[in-house]
This record gives C-alpha cells, structure tokens and sequence, in this order.
C-alpha cells in the first residue's frame, strides 16, 4: 500500500510526507516520511522531516476523536534498525526529541516517540532528564 500511495513527487524527494491512501478511516492514518538518506542527522534534518510529517497528520479530519485536546501521532524512532543510524543513537534520538518537543508545542499535537527495545527506551529517558527544558 505504501509503494502505491507513493507520488511522483514523494519518490523524487520534493514531498517529504504524504498519508498512505486508500486507508479505513476508522483506523490510525500512517503518514509516509522520508527520512536523511546520507546519514546526516543533525537537528535540522529531522526537525524538517518531522515537521512534514506532523504537519501532513494535523491536517483537520471530519472523523476526529473530540475526547482529546490535540491529535495523537505516533512517531516511530526510524531509521535505527540496520537504516542508517545505528552508529548515531543518540544523535539521532537527541534530533528527534527536540524536533518533537517544539512541534508538539508549536502545531498543537501530542507526539508519542515509539521505541523498539528497552535499551533506546533508556537512552531517550536519559537524554529527555538532561535536556534544558523537561517539557517532553
């Protein structure tokens, strides 16, 4: 579904997000990010990406669940499994934290970071308490 939901636009790197289509809609909308493919993951190049991709989930939906005050995203810590940053951990978690924290405040949404073992768990904990502003 996702190869064929990919525009001409999102392949060639000009769309950096676009929802998966045709989708149920009673379900969680997932929304396609490109990720840094050079291995660069310095702030700027996750909050860009991740700023695409929240601001392509906020989009107002006629079915959203009025029992929250700001639409739920799920945020998957990507590209850490063998995809390119398995040698910068923490940079990329630390990228990915800041980015989150200041979109979340700035679009008005709840970012859930979602971790796939409890040893990037950990490392987030860790890197979230040593930030300036615990607003994560």
């Amino acid at each position: 579904m996702a190869a064929a939901s990919a525009s001409a636009e999102f392949r060639n790197g000009s769309a950096l997000a676009e929802p998966v289509r045709p989708w149920d809609p009673a379900e969680p909308l997932p929304i396609m990010t490109a990720v840094p493919d050079d291995g660069g993951w310095g702030p700027s190049a996750a909050a860009e990406r991740l700023e695409v991709g929240c601001a392509v989930s906020a989009l107002p939906d006629p079915d959203d669940r009025p029992h929250r005050p700001y639409r739920l995203l799920a945020l998957p810590f990507f590209r850490t499994a063998g995809g390119g940053a398995g040698n910068h951990l923490g940079a990329a978690l630390r990228a990915i934290l800041d980015a989150s924290t200041e979109l979340a405040s700035r679009i008005g949404v709840d970012i859930v970071l979602v971790l796939r073992d409890r040893a990037a768990f950990s490392l987030a904990q860790k890197l979230r308490r040593e930030a300036a502003d615990d607003s994560s």
